[in-house]
């Protein structure tokens, strides 16, 4: 878990520090003022919690379903940072 940890903190670090308020890792995120906003946040936190379990469960960050998730999760938070920028 240490290493899946450090590794999906560098993923996340763009996202967590430039874009949202986050105390914890396991704590759910939350900026966005609109319903779609919260909705793709709840995705992002779904997608992050299902990649570090998925990591955990398959003792490789490698596998195939881990690195469909990261897929996943990247899709959603390049989505998010697009409608950040859009909506300023």
């Amino acid at each position: 878990m240490a290493i899946a940890g450090c590794i999906l903190d560098s993923i996340l670090s763009y996202y967590q520090n430039k874009h949202l308020q986050h105390q914890s890792r396991s704590e759910p995120v939350r900026s966005a003022s609109s319903p779609e906003g919260n909705a793709l946040e709840d995705e992002i936190d779904r997608l992050r919690a299902l990649m570090e379990q998925t990591a955990d469960r398959e003792q490789s960050l490698t596998s195939t379903k881990v690195i469909e998730i990261s897929s996943m999760l990247d899709s959603k938070i390049n989505e998010y940072q697009y409608r950040l920028r859009r909506s300023r």
